[in-house]
């Protein structure tokens, strides 16, 4: 009974482990083969969110569901940037769809009409921003009717402007 309970746990245990070595091993594999490929010149390795960080702690790497590879075209600095996937249509006029792939960069410095991932009273959202005789506004919804303005601080973070968008066609 117990000997036999014990044995199939630590069976199982030994599988587990010996699993996570496997793909530990591929994953280092796949990364040789890909710093020895000429084409990984042109491509960058960021982080993948499938959805928006309440908290907003993009680099935190307990936060990131997975890497993903892209042309360095995309990409100012791999180290500011990330991509994540857009929740829903609510950009829609701004034209921003549903599963956008949007690129990231936390660095980018705020331009009059840009987008960005924004903590606005402690809900992330993506805004477009417009600056106004040196302050800042945000629009509450897509176009520049009721704007709104901002300042950093508790309840305003830029998390970051977005660079790129990619979108599946089919």
């Amino acid at each position: 009974g117990k000997d036999y309970e014990y044995s199939a746990a630590k069976d199982e245990n030994s599988r587990i482990s010996y699993l996570e070595n496997q793909i530990r091993e591929l994953y280092h594999l796949y990364h040789e083969k890909l710093e020895q490929n000429p084409l990984t010149e042109q491509l960058v390795e960021i982080p993948l969110f499938m959805h928006l960080v309440a908290d907003g702690s993009y680099h935190d790497p307990d936060r990131i569901d997975r890497y993903m590879v892209v042309s360095k075209e995309f990409v100012r600095d791999k180290n500011t940037t990330f991509a994540i996937r857009l929740p829903d249509d609510s950009m829609i006029e701004e034209g921003f769809m549903h599963n956008d792939l949007l690129i990231v960069d936390t660095a980018l410095p705020i331009k009059d009409h840009c987008l960005a991932i924004v903590m606005h009273k402690g809900v992330q959202s993506l805004k477009k921003l417009f600056l106004r005789e040196g302050k800042l506004y945000i629009a509450p919804d897509p176009g520049p009717d009721g704007l709104k303005q901002v300042s950093f601080g508790k309840d305003f973070r830029l998390l970051g402007i977005i660079q790129k968008v990619i979108r599946e066609l089919y």
